[in-house]
């Protein structure tokens, strides 16, 4: 492998041997052994689609994107697909001014949790701090998509992304949580 990749896992593989905490039968200790790569690799994604999410509000026009952006490269599908995409995470008409203050926390909180995650014994309020916020979002955007005009088709599209966020993050904490906590290293 990759000097680099064997290094990358080596940082975020954890305190713990994984084959010792599957055959103890303890899934806390599995989970704790590769919390800190799954952290990562979510903070990553997140990253990804928030900066992606910014970029394109930032432009205010983010509903003529996938056509400029499949005339610049000649793909004309990325027309097809921006507006498919456009339609499902747009909310109202026109103002995109929330979207990038959105995008802007979503892209510090991702870096946060980043740096959070190599860790996350020592990072215990902001995990959960993570988890609570996403549920908080998906609360807010579950009520707006019930109560706002036109909007209800948000419920089954990209209101669905904070709380899968949510329980991925809590799916990941809870059990580690438990296994640092009986181990006496939580922060």
């Amino acid at each position: 492998m990759n000097k680099d990749v064997v290094r990358f896992l080596d940082t975020y593989k954890g305190d713990l041997n994984v084959s010792d905490a599957v055959s103890r039968g303890n899934r806390g200790a599995f989970v704790a052994s590769w919390l800190p790569l799954g952290l990562s690799l979510y903070a990553l994604v997140q990253l990804a689609i928030w900066s992606a999410e910014l970029a394109t509000t930032a432009t205010h026009q983010p509903e003529k994107l996938g056509g400029i952006l499949a005339e610049k490269l000649g793909i004309p599908f990325l027309k097809t697909l921006g507006d498919f995409l456009f339609h499902i995470f747009a909310w109202g008409h026109g103002n995109h001014a929330p979207e990038v203050m959105l995008g802007s926390v979503y892209v510090v909180w991702s870096l946060f949790l980043l740096v959070a995650a190599r860790k996350p014994q020592a990072n215990r309020t902001f995990i959960e701090f993570t988890i609570a916020g996403n549920l908080a979002h998906w609360f807010a955007m579950s009520i707006m998509a019930l109560t706002m005009y036109g909007q209800l088709y948000h419920l089954y599209t990209d209101c669905l992304v904070p709380l899968l966020s949510a329980a991925f993050v809590a799916a990941v904490w809870i059990p580690a949580r438990q296994y640092y906590k009986a181990e006496g290293t939580l922060a």
